[in-house]
């Protein structure tokens, strides 16, 4: 070990300071240092800072990543209510034409029927099940009348489009309802096969345009 000695040229000439000089090895090392800690901060402040930053680069990615995971849901859970189906024939004249596509909303369990909604209900005609698009006239527990070419519900008049044929007189059963096609007098429904059952219902449509 190599001592030095400092001398101060003032008054007090007999204080000394020992210096113990680097190795070269310290030197690269300090150097280094001051080269990946050009703050000046401890090391072991520098590592935390870095570790914190890392850290909430990650917790972002993860937090982007389950935001764009519960939209992709969102989305799937939202097109997959939906059904596409194709008007066959003119029962639905002239709300909706023959080789229509249209595309509707699933009947869930919980869903409820208005009267004036137009839905797909499987209706089942010598073993073979057919999907009929109709319109709702009257809902579980009403009165239906159908006289002199016109649609009596619970005693009141429905204002609806045309006459309509043939004649009616019953209550709807708690889980049915009566379905009509527009074109009356071009359509397969209640009038002749009677109230259809609720649980039938697959899919259904709300038309603005033509409220009942």
């Amino acid at each position: 070990m190599v001592v030095g000695l400092l001398g101060n040229e003032s008054s007090d000439s007999n204080r000394l300071t020992l210096v113990t000089p680097k190795s070269e090895n310290d030197v690269r090392l300090q150097a280094t240092l001051d080269n990946q800690n050009p703050t000046g901060l401890p090391v072991g402040v520098v590592r935390k800072k870095v570790f914190l930053l890392k850290l909430k680069k990650i917790l972002w990615n993860l937090l982007v990543l389950l935001i764009i995971g519960y939209v992709g849901i969102l989305a799937y859970q939202n097109i997959s209510q939906y059904q596409r189906f194709k008007v066959n024939g003119q029962s639905m004249n002239p709300t909706l034409k023959d080789g229509q596509k249209l595309i509707m909303k699933k009947f869930q369990k919980n869903d409820k029927l208005h009267r004036g909604d137009v839905v797909i209900i499987k209706v089942t005609l010598k073993d073979k099940e057919y999907d009929f698009i109709k319109r709702v006239i009257a809902l579980p527990r009403e009165h239906l009348e159908i006289k002199n070419h016109k649609v009596y519900i619970n005693g009141k008049y429905l204002e609806d489009e045309g006459s309509t044929m043939g004649e009616e007189d019953c209550v709807i059963p708690d889980d049915s309802i009566y379905v009509m096609g527009d074109n009356r007098d071009h359509s397969l429904d209640s009038r002749k096969l009677g109230t259809m059952k609720i649980s039938k219902v697959v899919a259904r449509k709300v038309i603005p345009e033509k409220k009942l």
